[in-house]
């Protein structure tokens, strides 16, 4: 027999939370054991005090690459796909609207690509990798001038 999670208990820690951290609701989704528990926590609008719900809508940003990179390093770890298989390898109709990127992704072996993962000068070599592009890899800022 599985241990049932506590709501409860979770609902309070999160309430915590939210409250430390000035944020006003959250809304949290469990699976376990094939069971869905959801629920919400805090206010959905600071001025009307109207209670969030398991419906409410969430502006999320960017945190779906992380999400996304981490299922796929869980796939990785699975054995499942390759770091340095070309991403058509598992979306074949993969293509980039941005021309400017393809070339990019094309000089990439795959998801990882070794000429950026060495313990040389780091601008030299993503200078290689975005040779010739106006778009610049995180960190870097996009006037700044790549080897």
């Amino acid at each position: 027999m599985t241990k049932r999670i506590d709501v409860t208990k979770i609902q309070a820690r999160v309430s915590e939370l939210l409250s430390e951290y000035l944020i006003p609701s959250a809304a949290i989704g469990v699976l376990h054991d094939g069971e869905i528990t959801d629920f919400a926590v805090g206010v959905k609008n600071l001025s009307t005090e109207e209670p969030a719900t398991t419906d409410t809508i969430y502006q999320c940003g960017s945190m779906t690459k992380a999400w996304t990179a981490l299922a796929f390093m869980q796939l990785v770890d699975e054995g499942k796909v390759g770091l340095d298989e070309p991403v058509q390898t598992y979306l074949p109709g993969f293509k980039v609207a941005d021309p400017e990127v393809s070339p990019c992704l094309q000089r990439s072996p795959g998801l990882r690509d070794p000429r950026t993962h060495h313990g040389g000068d780091r601008r030299q070599a993503v200078g290689r990798q975005y040779e010739g592009s106006s778009l610049r890899p995180p960190g870097i800022d996009r006037h700044e001038q790549l080897a």
